[in-house]
């Protein structure tokens, strides 16, 4: 009987998050913002750029629509 011991999981899959936590969290102590991070402030920050980003793909996705365009271009 073989007792596999548990696998951790990243900070990205419990925040329930497609962009990187770990990547926000690297660039928020970097950044020189504060001399200190809470361990929850970069997961707040990712999943706030997470649904600005989705709601811009949303509404350019709308805008290439209402154009009948087939790509999505800056201008």
């Amino acid at each position: 009987m073989s007792v596999k011991a548990p696998q951790s999981r990243s900070m990205q899959s419990k925040a329930g998050v497609t962009l990187s936590v770990a990547r926000h969290r690297t660039l928020m102590r970097r950044g020189n913002a504060a001399d200190r991070v809470s361990s929850k402030a970069p997961v707040y920050v990712t999943g706030a750029v997470e649904r600005m980003v989705v709601t811009l793909l949303e509404n350019a996705r709308a805008e290439a629509k209402a154009k009948k365009a087939k790509r999505i271009s800056s201008v």
